[in-house]
């Protein structure tokens, strides 16, 4: 039911139009740029990204960056369509193993939420990471709060 992909063109090009409304209102928050846009310079810029794939349809694209390749973190990254919510269960369980999967690779990773995306909030409290206080980082000084995990070993 669910499978993941090499990200292509066609992926993104798909998500770029199918994507929830609360990613679409993420990008243009902190990046200024349409969902076609941030999904182009996430991809360009990710070390490693796929494509879930459910019922033969992009599900969400994810992918993971670092500063340099000496950074002691990344930055992981998932934007989805409505199709996830579909299929809750099994995208809660696949998502929490690549999460701990990136984790085991990289150390710590972080990233920035928009306040607003309260069920991405909830997603990532549920995995374990740490929210930190809003601060204006959007274009227009939209919130955003750092979110961070770290390998406990």
């Amino acid at each position: 039911m669910l499978s993941l992909e090499k990200v292509t063109n066609a992926h993104i090009e798909e998500l770029a139009v199918t994507m929830q409304s609360a990613d679409k209102d993420s990008i243009m928050a902190l990046a200024g740029m349409s969902p076609l846009e941030g999904l182009l310079r996430s991809h360009k810029h990710s070390n490693q990204d796929e494509t879930w794939i459910v019922d033969g349809q992009v599900a969400a694209i994810s992918g993971i960056s670092q500063a340099t390749m000496l950074s002691n973190w990344a930055c992981p990254w998932l934007l989805c369509s409505d199709i996830i919510r579909k299929h809750p269960r099994i995208f809660l369980e696949e998502t929490k193993k690549w999460t701990y999967d990136k984790l085991a690779q990289y150390g710590t990773l972080r990233n920035y939420v928009d306040v607003r995306h309260t069920r991405s909030i909830k997603w990532l409290k549920w995995l374990g990471y740490t929210l930190y206080p809003p601060q204006p980082i959007g274009k227009n000084g939209e919130l955003f709060m750092l979110d961070e995990l770290k390998d406990g070993r």
